[in-house]
């Protein structure tokens, strides 16, 4: 007991050391509230989420962000870190504490020196002074957080139980089961799909949910993320052929030739999965390949011309690979996927103004203010000979921004774009 009270006496003065530094550089008023902290950048939480190693022996803790997550008391009880955090706020701390100081440099520096991402001092102490306030905030008010994780479709209703990854999926992907019940018997079906869930047991998840619907699913092996890949008819697994590296070796050279930059490049490219299908279901006659490239673009902001130009060459590569050595090309090609294009609202236009205008606008239209950013995405396409489906200004994201979000500064913002294509 001596000793883990020492251990905790240092650890508490190491990191009350280093947010005294950080909150004395950053001029940071005590009596501010959280949500202005965080609108000012101090509290940054843009990678909040992400500075998690699942492989990570000494895992962070933070009650909200990480609410769900297994944790394991003293006492030897599994319970999920929401409620450690209110049993023992403590002993959280103390692990809060462990974590920050195998993180935080030996001392605050207000210039440090960036060797990578996960070096910055600011951004260490800013996470440190974030974990703490929300262990303070979930402690100190239990209820409010029970009844709000309540509402949340991670939890099985009516407890504090994380829900079932197979009760999770099988919600996601219902829409897709019951358009493939609504469909003639033996009608391929093709999805592409982006942030496939890498747990591991996903891969037995998905099967249990998409086998009995006759569905399987085939990932990016390429990409070391793996997030990518199809669900497809289970009968047209036997003639699927991955042509990844094929076409984005392709996909590559002319994205170079265009002088984009290399972080758009790797992270579209990287994330590309090329697949050709037969979808000749019969036991006679020749095989008819289609290609489909998924991709899950970075955002070329204002380069949608570039983008367009892009996507019409992927159509002209895909429409020429050969499946079978020695065999025809396809004999069709699609493009499909999250295209990331933006449709930025004009300079200034505040939350109820953004909120007026998608309720002027036609049905499912975005508005026309917005559309001037896509346009030379479109006219490329255009120029091409190719199309989008559904049309490039209909929207497929329309979603309202809410405190509870990791920028709260944008809270009443709408955004109403279009990310998801299928070009023909």
């Amino acid at each position: 007991t001596a000793n883990t009270e020492a251990s905790t006496t240092v650890r508490g003065a190491k990191c009350e050391e280093i947010l005294e530094a950080f909150m004395k550089d950053m001029n940071i008023d005590m009596d501010a509230s959280i949500a202005s902290l965080i609108k000012g950048r101090v509290l940054d939480l843009h990678l909040d989420n992400k500075w998690l190693s699942s492989s990570d022996p000494l895992s962070r803790c933070n009650a909200i962000v990480f609410a769900l997550s297994p944790y394991t008391g003293s006492d030897g009880v599994v319970t999920i870190q929401r409620k450690g955090a209110q049993a023992n706020p403590q002993e959280y701390r103390e692990r809060i504490l462990a974590f920050f100081l195998t993180k935080c440099p030996d001392q605050y520096n207000m210039h440090p020196t960036k060797d990578d991402d996960n070096a910055y001092q600011k951004q260490w102490a800013s996470l440190l002074l974030w974990d703490l306030l929300c262990l303070f905030s979930v402690s100190e008010s239990p209820e409010a957080f029970d009844s709000l994780s309540h509402c949340s479709m991670l939890v099985t209703p009516g407890s504090d139980n994380p829900r079932p990854m197979t009760e999770r999926i099988a919600a996601i992907v219902k829409p897709l089961t019951d358009f493939c019940v609504a469909q003639p018997a033996g009608t391929p079906v093709v999805l592409g799909c982006q942030e496939l869930p890498t747990d591991d047991n996903s891969d037995v998840w998905l099967e249990s949910v998409l086998s009995p619907m006759g569905l399987k699913c085939r990932r990016q092996v390429s990409d070391v993320s793996i997030t990518t890949g199809f669900i497809h008819s289970a009968s047209l697994d036997a003639g699927f052929v991955d042509m990844s590296t094929v076409l984005n070796a392709q996909l590559t050279e002319f994205l170079k030739s265009l002088d984009v930059s290399d972080r758009i490049i790797g992270t579209t490219i990287r994330r590309a999965q090329v697949a050709c299908y037969d979808i000749n279901q019969t036991s006679s006659g020749d095989p008819y390949y289609v290609a489909v490239v998924n991709f899950h673009c970075k955002s070329f902001k204002k380069l949608t011309g570039v983008q367009g130009k892009f996507m019409a060459k992927a159509m002209e590569l895909a429409a020429l690979l050969v499946p079978v050595e020695g065999g025809e090309p396809v004999k069709e090609a699609v493009l499909v996927g999250d295209m990331n294009l933006e449709a930025p609202w004009p300079k200034g236009a505040n939350a109820e103004e953004q909120r007026k205008a998608v309720l002027e606008a036609e049905p499912f239209m975005i508005p026309e203010g917005n559309r001037e950013s896509m346009a030379p995405f479109g006219e490329e396409l255009d120029k091409a000979g190719i199309e989008t489906f559904p049309p490039l200004n209909y929207f497929t994201t329309l979603k309202l921004r809410t405190r509870f979000q990791a920028q709260p500064e944008k809270e009443g913002d709408i955004n109403c774009s279009r990310k998801v294509c299928a070009i023909v």
